[in-house]
């Protein structure tokens, strides 16, 4: 045969699948010229999709010296980059392939996807907007850029970008996983377990889904159909390392963190490169973190193509390990290396965050007893438990839910989405669109708050949301709801802050990634409380979390006479009480109550300046 002719019987075997006989008739034309370009390209791909990524960057690195301007072959071997988990040489490929003139739209899809594994997922939608003008009917586009537009929080222009996948390609399993996506971020449960379902129907090995699945049971608190979705998902793929994970999580927020460690552990060991569940293992408290832990984690710091995400969550890892050894310089230094890789991408806005604070207190003031409570069925309590993040949240909810009569909704998200009504209902952002809601507004509020809960702990008499930062929407939560109680969690200044930023936040939380912000943002949340307190004294209960540790007997009493209950002496072993618990405390509120976090920030305070400044007054209050 001609060497025309086995590049020709190669690629036919290629398109059918047939890696196998592609890589004979390739590794012919090779061997019978080692200088046809595409036949290196080509055996080069064979390499790449059977895993011999180095075997193929060698092929198609050779190939380029030969024709130094061939696009396809740079695009290849991004691809091998890619492939490796080398993201950054993977994007420098890719971006040489556009550049030296290809048009292709997997070329620059892929480039979109290396941008969004790297964290930067503002600059992968470009890319995806500028695949779709080559090729407008490219579903799998579509999707990622419905992913990427999740990541920067733009969730309607995402579900209009899955929604068109899906009307290219109704068939599309990767595309009904990102509609589920984008309902389970949007706390729309049902919808995002029969998107889920839909895709694995269309494709029962998308581990992907399954992942989403589980995690979407487990975020609604149905441990059950997580647990064996899981466990079916390891069945079918005893080698899933992100199962593992995902496992390991469900095991700490149940309350079993011996069980959630050998998880993480077993992760490691399938995927020792991937960064999450190094991370996870490092925030399990009560136990110590081992010298070969921290090893592996110290081995990330010398890779120079972490994803910021990555890079944050590996040094807060640390800055928990080093903080255990008692190594203070250490541990800081980690802190502000993740924080700094966060800050970066989320700058923080005093002008805004102080504007959008007086903004709440003007029109909560005018808004306030406009409205009236309409009849409903559900007669529970509703008691929000709100603060700073790391202020005790955690403690108060889990002592509270220890009691026969209290049940905990987690932090369900609810008042966000009813903020986006306001919007919807006035056509004003919130808080300004509060000056123009009327009765039947609130009543559709209310009623449609009440309609998520209506079917959960349907025979608790009280029902707590326990989501800190609730405390910005307080007066409508007030004003929707009449009978709402509200418990204000607060603590030490300096501890709570300095807590705060020891822990991986959500990126959106742009105001924990700073010394310097936390302080003000601080200092801005106090004046909302405070606002709060004025206008609704009989409503809300302080409880200090320092009150907390030194007498939870006291605090307890304080508590259910607050809630109209009878103390219940279960309430001082609320470690012992079988719950999911979804916070970063999953594992501390499994612990008896300790003092040792009062006052931690004092080994610290030479390099707290900045916190300290920033918040001024209210440093040691």
């Amino acid at each position: 045969m001609t060497i025309t002719d086995l590049l020709k019987a190669g690629l036919a075997c290629y398109q059918n699948g047939n890696l196998e006989g592609a890589e004979k008739s390739f590794r012919q034309v090779v061997m019978l010229d080692g200088s046809n370009i595409h036949g290196l390209n080509l055996l080069g791909m064979v390499c790449v999709n059977t895993g011999r990524h180095e075997e193929a960057v060698q092929l198609i690195t050779q190939a380029l010296k030969i024709n130094p301007a061939d696009a396809q072959a740079y695009g290849n071997l991004g691809l091998a980059y890619q492939r490796m988990g080398n993201m950054a040489l993977a994007e420098l490929h890719f971006r040489k392939s556009i550049e030296m003139g290809s048009n292709t739209p997997t070329i620059f899809n892929s480039l979109g996807n290396v941008l969004r594994e790297m964290g930067q997922s503002h600059e992968a939608v470009k890319v995806y907007e500028s695949t779709l003008k080559i090729d407008a009917n490219y579903p799998g586009c579509w999707t990622n850029l419905s992913q990427a537009l999740v990541d920067t929080g733009e969730f309607g222009r995402a579900f209009q970008a899955v929604s068109r996948a899906l009307q290219i390609d109704p068939a599309l399993p990767e595309a009904h996983n990102q509609m589920a996506e984008i309902y389970r971020n949007t706390f729309k449960y049902d919808l995002a377990i029969s998107a889920y379902k839909k895709s694995l129907e269309l494709c029962p090995t998308l581990y992907e889904s399954m992942l989403g699945l589980a995690t979407v049971y487990r975020e609604s608190e149905d441990v059950g159909a997580s647990l064996e979705i899981l466990n079916r998902l390891i069945a079918l793929e005893p080698r899933h390392a992100k199962a593992y994970t995902a496992l390991g999580i469900l095991k700490e927020q149940i309350g079993d963190t011996v069980a959630a460690a050998d998880c993480f552990k077993k992760s490691i060991a399938l995927a020792p490169d991937a960064v999450s569940p190094h991370y996870h293992l490092s925030q399990i408290k009560g136990r110590i973190i081992s010298e070969d832990e921290i090893l592996a984690m110290e081995r990330f710091q010398k890779m120079t193509d972490l994803s910021p995400k990555d890079k944050a969550h590996i040094h807060f890892g640390l800055g928990e390990a080093y903080d255990q050894k008692g190594q203070a310089d250490k541990a800081f230094k980690a802190w502000l290396i993740a924080n700094q890789s966060k800050a970066e991408r989320y700058p923080y806005d005093s002008v805004k965050r102080t504007n959008h604070r007086d903004s709440t207190i003007v029109y909560s003031k005018a808004f306030t007893s406009r409205f009236t409570e309409s009849s409903s069925e559900d007669k529970r309590q509703l008691v929000f438990i709100v603060g700073m993040q790391r202020s005790g949240t955690s403690l108060t909810d889990q002592v509270l839910a220890s009691h026969t009569s209290v049940s905990s909704l987690g932090e369900v998200g609810y008042a966000d989405e009813m903020a986006v009504q306001v919007k919807e209902l006035t056509g004003k952002h919130y808080p300004q669109g509060l000056s123009g809601l009327s009765q039947e507004d609130i009543d559709l509020l209310r009623a449609e708050f009440l309609g998520k809960i209506s079917l959960t702990h349907e025979n608790s008499l009280v029902l707590i949301d326990k989501t800190p930062m609730n405390f910005q929407y307080l007066g409508l939560l007030a004003e929707v709801f009449p009978s709402a109680k509200f418990i204000h969690c607060s603590r030490i200044p300096m501890d709570n802050c300095f807590s705060i930023f020891k822990l991986a936040f959500a990126d959106d939380q742009d105001f924990a990634h700073e010394l310097k912000a936390l302080g003000q943002h601080y200092k801005l949340y106090k004046g909302l409380m405070d606002q709060w307190k004025e206008m609704y004294p009989q409503r809300i209960l302080d409880v200090h979390y320092e009150d907390t540790v030194v007498d939870l007997e006291a605090q307890c009493v304080r508590l259910v006479e607050f809630l109209e209950l009878a103390f219940e002496p279960k309430m001082l072993e609320f470690y012992a009480t079988e719950r999911l618990v979804r916070t970063p405390s999953a594992s501390q509120v499994r612990q008896p109550i300790y003092e040792s976090s009062v006052q931690a920030w004092k080994k610290y305070e030479h390099h707290l300046q900045p916190l300290i400044d920033a918040l001024g007054d209210e440093s040691f209050l």
